[in-house]
């Protein structure tokens, strides 16, 4: 993602990556209910609110098939835990160009 604007009711708001590898999530997708409809290997846990930053973008499976089946790229995003603190800068604008 490099940029991104939001348009809301009062004034649009611009989002400016500074640099590579962050993305942009916008909203949360609700779950379908019941036996019938339940996501079984296609479920994500989002992290909380409907606006983030990502520095990976989580997986996800098939009506069938869980993501891990499905290839490297279906593996789980391997967090450091050690020492390692994420940073990313994201500028913002709010108004008209």
């Amino acid at each position: 993602m490099y940029w991104a604007v939001l348009e809301s009711e009062s004034t649009p708001v611009t989002m400016v990556f500074a640099g590579d590898g962050l993305f942009l999530r916008l909203f949360t997708p609700k779950e379908p209910e019941g036996a019938f409809f339940s996501p079984q290997t296609a479920h994500v846990d989002f992290p909380p609110g409907d606006l983030s930053f990502l520095h990976g973008i989580a997986p996800i499976g098939t009506k069938f098939h869980a993501a891990r089946d499905h290839g490297p790229q279906g593996q789980p995003n391997m967090v450091p835990r050690l020492g390692k603190l994420y940073e990313g800068t994201v500028y913002f604008y709010f108004g008209d160009e």
